[in-house]
């Protein structure tokens, strides 16, 4: 065993739902990112083989929980460095999935997701996230994998704004997001 996640303090829910690796540093190792449920998500950075945590979500009294689901390291302002995508998917509106931007090594809240609760009553529940650049104009798009009623999206990146452009079509009967 190479590495191991140190304990965390208040673990109400101690579990990591997804990592993903990316240079997020610039220095030519994959550092790791933790999505973390009940807990912030977090950056471990990989200096010749040794990760150490160099970021934690910042969360405040409005967001008491941070239910992330899903991560995704891309260049989403296309400065060269990498931003971090975090698919949120809790039962609560304080918990939108949000971009954060890399401004030099310094992780910075960039985008939220706009608020919604949709005709199935669900706040959402994103499950997974991508970059990509579906439009073909040369910047990373960002796609929301939801369920529980809420439907899957994609949001064009123009100049740094990402603007909903596309909603899963749902009937009233898919309470769990399926297209079946």
């Amino acid at each position: 065993l190479a590495w191991e996640e140190p304990p965390r303090e208040d673990d109400r829910y101690p579990y990591t739902e997804s990592v993903a690796w990316g240079d997020w540093d610039g220095d030519g190792d994959l550092d790791l990112a933790l999505g973390n449920w009940g807990n912030p998500s977090q950056v471990y950075a990989n200096d010749g083989g040794t990760l150490y945590l160099a970021w934690e979500e910042p969360l405040d009294d409005n967001s008491p929980n941070a239910y992330t689901r899903s991560v995704a390291w891309g260049d989403w302002d296309g400065d060269g460095d990498l931003d971090l995508a975090l698919g949120d998917g809790g039962y609560d509106p304080r918990s939108p999935s949000r971009v954060y931007a890399n401004e030099s090594g310094i992780l910075t809240l960039a985008w939220e997701e706009p608020p919604g609760v949709y005709a199935s009553g669900s706040y959402g529940m994103t499950q997974s996230v991508a970059w990509g650049d579906w439009d073909g104009d040369g910047d990373l798009d960002l796609a929301l994998g939801n369920a529980w009623g809420a439907p899957s999206q994609v949001y064009s990146n123009d100049t740094g704004t990402l603007t909903r452009v596309w909603e899963e079509p749902l009937d009233d009967n898919d309470w769990y997001g399926d297209t079946s």
